[in-house]
This record gives C-alpha cells, structure tokens and sequence, in this order.
C-alpha cells in the first residue's frame, strides 16, 4: 500500500493542482478568497464501488496533501461527491444537480459514465470536466481534461509488447466495462491474431 501511495499520489497532487489552476482562470482573479466547487461523480456503491471508493479517498488524499498550497494561492475548495452507482442514466442525474443546484466549476467523472456525460459538460463551456476515462469517446473540448490514455493507445502498446517479447499465446482477462471490452476486441485480439498469436480471454466480474 505504501509503494501505491508513492507512486500514484504525485500523479493525483499534480492533477489536482492542474485542476485548481484551471479553475481559477474559469471563475476568474479576484483579491477576495475565490471558493471553487468540485463534484466528484463515482461509483461510490455498486459493481464498481472498490474503483469509486479508493478514487474518493485519493482525491481527499490529494486535497490534505494541497492544502497549505490553496491557502497560499487564496483559494476555498469545496468537494461534493455523487454516487454514479456504474450507470449512465444515475450520473446523469447526478451531473445535472451538480450543476443546477450546486453550481460547481469542476466536474471530475470516473470511466465507465464519463462518455455519457461528456455532451452535458461540453454545452457548460464554464465548467471543467476531468474525465478519468480511457474512452476514446471523449471528445476533448476546451473544457475536458482527460486524464488517461485512450484504450487504442494502451492497446497498441500491449500487443506491441506481445510481439517483442515473441508470444505464441496469450490469456487476457478484463473487467465487463465498456472501454475494456472495446479495447480487448477491437484493438488488441485483431492485431495479435493477424500474427498468429493464439488468443485466450475471460471476463472477470468487479
């Protein structure tokens, strides 16, 4: 758990940084302590409830571990997680009160709900979207920030792996979510059996 903590909580410091710098400049400079609102949409219960809850507590990691940076940079940050519970429609829900009733400046989502509501914050060019998705999907606007590289990329780079290391046969195992089943079908099975690489896969339930 240590060797988790060093490796990923600099990633998750750097992102929230990037973030709050972000934000910043949508909710504009001003003297007075400028309050920034983060919802945080995630699959806090549910099939993918150990993705959201570990994600919870790296972005209040994140936050302890910033905190006497934003006082110094005069900055308020409010957090306001909403339950996704791994469905599209939920997050939906969960992103039009975030956004009507909370009136949040950033809008962090986890896969697999980022793709569907990517349309929602692209028509709220004031608000920061930071998708934690590989979902090619993702059209990057102005106001998106993905955080992860798309599945095509990651892809390429394991079968680009298979192929220098010179297996025969390989066994792939993958979360039932929509960007890992893509990704298995459509971008690491197709090449690899285009080498004569024989392919094994078994989907492994959250």
């Amino acid at each position: 758990m240590k060797n988790l903590k060093k490796l990923f909580l600099p990633l998750l410091i750097a992102v929230f940084l990037s973030a709050i710098i972000c934000a910043t400049i949508f909710v504009g400079c001003k003297p007075e302590p400028k309050t920034i609102k983060i919802g945080a949409i995630l699959p806090l219960t549910g099939s993918a409830a150990y993705f959201g809850t570990h994600y919870q507590n790296g972005v209040n990691l994140a936050f302890e571990e910033t905190k006497e940076d934003l006082i110094k940079q005069n900055v308020k940050v409010q957090f306001l997680f909403e339950d996704s519970q791994n469905s599209d429609k939920t997050a939906i829900s969960a992103l039009n009160k975030l956004l009507t009733v909370d009136n949040v400046n950033i809008v962090i989502s986890l896969f697999p709900v980022s793709e569907a509501l990517n349309p929602v914050t692209t028509k709220n060019p004031n608000i920061l979207h930071i998708a934690a998705t590989m979902s090619p999907g993702i059209t990057e606007p102005e106001n998106t920030m993905r955080i992860y590289f798309n599945q095509e990329q990651e892809g390429m780079k394991i079968v680009e792996f298979c192929l220098k290391k010179g297996m025969r046969k390989v066994f792939i195992i993958h979360n039932p979510i929509k960007a890992q089943e893509v990704e298995v079908k459509e971008w690491i099975i197709p090449p690899l059996k285009e080498k004569n690489i024989e392919v094994l896969t078994e989907v492994l339930p959250f």
